[in-house]
């Protein structure tokens, strides 16, 4: 998703990511995006995020964005002509996972995105890898418990068996 005010931005944004066979949504302010994003079934891979547009600025967007949505569902690269230290310590503040100036360069900005793609698979495959931890265990302890409950049945069956024999015993034996 591309969010910009400005229509070149977006046309740029849009050529860089489909010539990568990516394709892209487009909003044209923050409120929009916020209301793409929260009426959304699926969450797009990546936000990119431009810091000044009217109304909500990006770094409030990135703030309201990451009170419902981690950097594993959401990564937010924010977007900006501005290059001072203290607008890319905001973004970072505001919760975007990285920044960068604008005017775009075109293979520094893909490079970023392949980076946090690979980044949310890799949280997506660590949070795969505990999951399947924890049902294995899950498996080896209802395991443990149908062993013991079959141990038991055993158990039970064995002294019903004994009690029968000791009950017909007694019977031949007319002490009942």
């Amino acid at each position: 998703m591309s969010v910009d005010d400005d229509i070149i931005n977006q046309v740029v944004a849009e050529q860089l990511l489909t010539a990568q066979n990516w394709r892209m949504v487009k909003a044209h302010d923050g409120k929009t995006c916020v209301d793409m994003i929260e009426a959304a079934q699926v969450l797009p891979d990546l936000i990119l995020l431009d810091v000044m547009m009217p109304g909500m600025s990006g770094y409030e967007v990135c703030t309201r964005l990451r009170k419902k949505y981690s950097s594993a569902l959401l990564p937010i690269i924010m977007v900006s002509a501005c290059c001072a230290e203290k607008d890319v310590v905001q973004a970072f503040r505001s919760g975007a996972d990285d920044y960068v100036m604008k005017p775009y360069k075109r293979m520094e900005l893909t490079e970023r995105i392949k980076a946090q793609q690979m980044l949310r698979l890799e949280i997506k495959l660590d949070e795969a890898r505990s999951q399947a931890q924890a049902a294995a265990e899950d498996v080896a302890v209802l395991r443990q418990q149908l062993q013991e409950a079959q141990l038991e049945a055993v158990a039970a069956g064995a002294e019903r068996t004994m009690m029968r024999r000791m009950l017909e015993e007694m019977q031949s034996c007319n002490l009942l």
